[in-house]
């Protein structure tokens, strides 16, 4: 699970793979894990903040300049404070190349557009996963701001992930038809750590997988 996540990463990453990530999540959140392993896995440099720039925008924007950060993994909520602040700010973190945001639906707003106009050389990234998995699909916004959804989409499935759209039976829905996530592939969790009831609840064999080939999969 966290190997495919790095290397898929690796893979994505239009910044420089030996530039600058600025380490926003704290150590306890599973964001972290992504930026700090998938920046010293391609020898790049990882730039540590305080608890008070975490939550001062307006600090943020100055560490994001004083240090040439050039890949930035914020949620929505996060992101939408700093492009508010930029909208008044004389300098703006020019070096930022890759945005990546998770954990909460991305919404455009006027603020997130304006700061996206005004870093031409940026591309915003939109992740998606539940905690059974964290990152499963991901979506690159396109290079013409004004062609952006107000919702985007969470994308397709990343590397060695699964994504299907099942019905009460477990079978896939028609296109146009309303369904339920399921999740399968190595980016999934094995379950809970000693909650086998929760894990019988969340986790079920895999419908789609062959037997005679590889062990069932299980997904959320």
């Amino acid at each position: 699970m966290s190997l495919n996540l790095i290397a898929w990463q690796l893979q994505q990453t239009l910044a420089s793979n030996t530039g600058r990530t600025l380490q926003f999540a704290p150590i306890s959140f599973d964001v972290s894990f992504q930026e700090i392993f998938s920046t010293l896995c391609a020898g790049g440099t990882l730039v540590l903040i305080s608890e008070d720039i975490r939550t001062d925008p307006m600090a943020l924007l100055s560490k994001l300049n004083q240090e040439n950060i050039a890949r930035l993994f914020l949620p929505f909520v996060g992101l939408q404070q700093l492009a508010t602040v930029a909208k008044t700010s004389p300098s703006l973190p020019i070096h930022l190349q890759d945005i990546i945001t998770a954990g909460e639906q991305l919404q455009i707003s006027n603020a997130i557009r304006n700061l996206m106009e005004r870093l031409p050389g940026c591309t915003l990234h939109n992740h998606y996963g539940p905690s059974e998995s964290h990152v499963v699909t991901a979506f690159t916004l396109p290079e013409d701001v004004a062609q952006w959804p107000a919702l985007p989409p969470i994308g397709k499935p990343i590397s060695n992930c699964q994504i299907y759209l099942l019905n009460q039976a477990f079978q896939p829905v028609p296109i146009g038809v309303a369904g339920e996530l399921y999740i399968g592939g190595v980016g999934l969790a094995r379950g809970y750590f000693n909650r086998p009831e929760l894990t019988a609840e969340r986790f079920i064999q895999h419908p789609f997988s062959c037997p005679a080939k590889e062990a069932p999969h299980k997904y959320a």
